[in-house]
């Protein structure tokens, strides 16, 4: 399913700044420019800000996230 398919509003997203503001450990769908989600993991366990783990083509952007809840 792509991001158009379930009509994401580029306002709802949130950057990865304001999950790292948060610095707890939570899942995610990292939105691409392709229209497409990818799954993504945030850990706060590495310097300083915590990282975002996911898999996504080298050519995409990601546009910012959704909290997985």
């Amino acid at each position: 399913m792509t991001v158009a398919e379930r009509k994401i509003n580029t306002e709802d997203l949130i950057s990865f700044e304001e999950i790292a503001k948060k610095h707890v450990a939570g899942e995610y769908l990292a939105i691409g420019n392709d229209g497409k989600s990818y799954n993504a993991s945030y850990v706060p366990n590495y310097e300083p800000s915590g990282v975002m783990f996911f898999c996504i083509p080298a050519d995409v952007e990601i546009l910012g996230y959704l909290e997985v809840v």
